[in-house]
């Protein structure tokens, strides 16, 4: 069932897609659940998670304390990225960062005399010690002994606190505490270790910088150095890596201490990045690191354990617990509700592992598709089968903009190819049955003039009994004339000169034939005919206000007329176009192309161009769906699913379009004077 959901998600979005969406979801699944928690606790999720996105991204200081928020979370996360790469669980980074403190600390408190350029880089490199010798304990028993580092670094963690608290209760307590409240704390530390505010304001620090830079060089490391390759191979497979010859107890140890001094520099931002410049607890890990350490796991899995990945997904949920303190005031919820959400996440993504796994493998398939040749031909077959469509609507941008809508566009396409492949057939002429088809088409849009415009019948309903009739028609005369489906000889390709001898861009633009040129070339010719000369302007006035044109001596009636007749002209040449580049006719050829052409002249927002955009995006997600079958990406069942892309986008299109752009006035509404 899993891999099943899994090779639905790759056909539909494609597997490199499908690997962050399978994240995306397991933050939804675990934010639904959310919803479910604050409903129970009689609050409104959507009062909620408003004002937690608003108080972590919606203004300027809200930014900053979410990008502070997001320091340790960061540094722990490549932390993570570096033993989890190694194949080792490091649930140790809340000890790692207790004792990153307490080193940093140490130091800051004995050299506290040191100028700021010095002391401040010593303080850091102060906690990557010390949390790297956390981590190394751990690794060691780990490489050595075989002991379990999950039960390993949970345990250490334990002792962490413990000392924490038992330094911060005595040894190096505030000494104006001992003598009165007693709270668990240093005396403010040297402002010599205070780290650097930035320029930008809003107190950030260059803690934040620190963290990028520290993101960036594990990327380097593990990605460009002979450490970071033994590391990822060890995590690959560590009888492999041990028959090559490598390290693999080292490496191990190596992991973790590269992990756990990640986790100690994060400790040692919380404290000399603090508004209070002191170490202070309250007795728990908690106090002091906030849960950076497990959270930093959420991090890092969001991040899918690649350093740079880290970054926003850090950023994402510093936001989200900055957002919390926020929501927790404006709903009166717990703020501790975002610490079980992110437990929730934790849950979901390695869940999701599987999912991503199988997606991985789907991509690998999916190489095949981004070649030269395999783009070419997805380029070329595009721009055909894009033809049709864009004739049609074409002609139906023409008749809309004069007020009438033509649902029968499919219809006339059938009938008019029709008639050209059965003249083909005949006569053996392409250009004979390429003109028999407008001409059909041209029939059938005097017709449709008479009843519309001179009948004043209902367009919509008329349209629909053009497309019946030409869809039962079209099958009744070539199962009575031709019955057998037999292939028919078109114009052929047409190389434009140099240009079709350019390398693959020949190919894929001007190998085509001459129907396919003719038919990119009444994009300008359309829009300077609307735009550019009187009759379209009697075209849009009409379109817009019937009334008033007419009042101005424009005649209603012969305007759509000729506009009706001009719309069915091309939309019969389309059928034609589409019979010959195919080579056949079969029942119900157009398979909806006409419907498409309509909602075209929608997406474009009745613009030639616009209607060119969208024949296009539509061909080259059907040239694409044909290759992937090809290359066995997706059966024939799941290519249905990948087509319906093009009309969900037009759908989102539309809702945008008809927000900003308004259809003619007068569409639809016929005209009788004195109306």
């Amino acid at each position: 069932m899993g891999r099943r959901l899994t090779d639905v998600m790759a056909r539909t979005v494609g597997p490199r897609l499908a690997g962050p969406l399978v994240l995306l979801i397991a933050v939804l699944a675990s934010f639904l659940i959310g919803a479910l928690m604050l409903l129970a606790l009689g609050a409104n999720p959507i009062e909620g998670y408003s004002e937690m996105l608003d108080g972590a991204f919606g203004s300027p200081k809200a930014l900053s304390h979410t990008a502070i928020k997001a320091v340790p979370l960061l540094l722990v996360g490549v932390g993570i990225c570096i033993a989890f790469r190694a194949s080792v669980i490091n649930i140790g980074g809340e000890g790692q960062m207790i004792a990153g403190a307490i080193v940093s600390t140490l130091a800051a408190l004995n050299m506290g005399d040191l100028p700021r350029p010095l002391l401040v880089p010593l303080v850091l490199v102060a906690g990557a010690v010390g949390g790297a010798i956390w981590g190394a304990i751990p690794g060691a028993l780990k490489a050595y002994s075989n002991v379990n580092e999950i039960l390993s670094t949970i345990m250490l963690n334990i002792v962490a606190v413990q000392f924490m608290n038992f330094l911060l209760r005595d040894p190096i307590m505030d000494p104006a505490e001992k003598a009165s409240s007693r709270i668990p704390q240093t005396e403010r530390l040297s402002e010599n270790a205070d780290l650097p505010m930035l320029p930008i304001g809003h107190r950030l620090h260059l803690g934040v910088l620190v963290s990028l830079i520290v993101a960036v060089g594990v990327y380097v490391l593990l990605w460009r150095t002979a450490l970071g390759y033994r590391l990822r191979a060890v995590g690959h497979s560590s009888p492999a890596a041990r028959y090559a010859g490598m390290p693999v107890k080292r490496t191990i140890v190596a992991a973790l201490t590269l992990s756990g001094a990640m986790c100690g520099i994060a400790g040692a931002l919380l404290v000399f990045g603090s508004e209070s410049h002191r170490f202070v607890t309250d007795g728990s890990s908690v106090g002091f690191t906030g849960s950076a350490g497990f959270n930093g796991i959420v991090t890092a899995l969001f991040g899918a354990l690649h350093p740079l990945w880290t970054i926003p997904s850090s950023f994402l949920f510093g936001g989200l617990l900055v957002g919390a303190e926020v929501m927790q005031r404006a709903v009166q919820v717990p703020k501790a509700l975002m610490v079980g959400l992110n437990g929730l996440v934790v849950v979901f993504v390695v869940s999701s592992e599987q999912f991503r796994r199988v997606l991985r493998e789907r991509a690998e398939q999916m190489s095949d598709f981004f070649t030269m040749t395999s783009l070419v031909f997805v380029v070329s077959a595009g721009i055909r089968l894009a033809a049709p469509m864009l004739l049609a609507g074409l002609g139906e941008v023409i008749g809309q903009r004069s007020g009438v809508l033509n649902l029968g566009v499919d219809g006339v396409m059938l009938l008019g190819g029709f008639g050209a492949y059965y003249t083909i057939l005949e006569t053996g002429s392409a250009t004979t049955g390429v003109l028999v088809g407008a001409a059909t088409g041209l029939a059938i849009g005097l017709v449709y003039a008479v009843i519309t415009v001179t009948f004043r019948a209902e367009q919509g309903i008329s349209g629909i009994g053009i497309f019946l009739f030409g869809l039962g028609m079209s099958d009744v005369l070539f199962q009575k004339q031709v019955g057998t489906p037999r292939p028919i000889r078109g114009f052929g390709e047409w190389d434009l000169p140099l240009l079709g001898d350019i390398p693959k861009v020949g190919e894929m633009f001007f190998q085509h034939s001459v129907l396919v040129y003719l038919t990119f070339l009444l994009v300008p010719a359309v829009a300077l005919l609307l735009n550019r000369t009187t009759f379209g302007l009697e075209v849009r006035a009409v379109g817009e206000n019937p009334a008033a044109a007419d009042s101005l001596g424009v005649s209603v009636a012969r305007v759509r007329y000729t506009t009706i007749l001009l719309a069915n002209l091309l939309a019969g040449l389309a059928g034609a176009v589409l019979a010959v580049e195919l080579g056949i006719f079969q029942q119900n050829l157009t398979n909806g192309q006409g419907f498409i052409a309509i909602a075209l002249v929608y997406f474009g927002a009745w613009r030639p161009t616009g209607v060119m955009a969208g024949a296009l995006l539509f061909g080259l997600v059907s040239s694409t769906v044909i290759q992937w079958k090809t290359l066995g990406i997706v059966s024939g069942a799941a290519s249905s699913i990948t087509a319906m892309a093009p009309a969900v986008l037009t759908i989102a299109a539309l809702v945008v379009i008809t927000r900003t752009v308004g259809q003619p006035a007068a569409l639809t509404r016929p005209f009788e004077r004195g109306d």
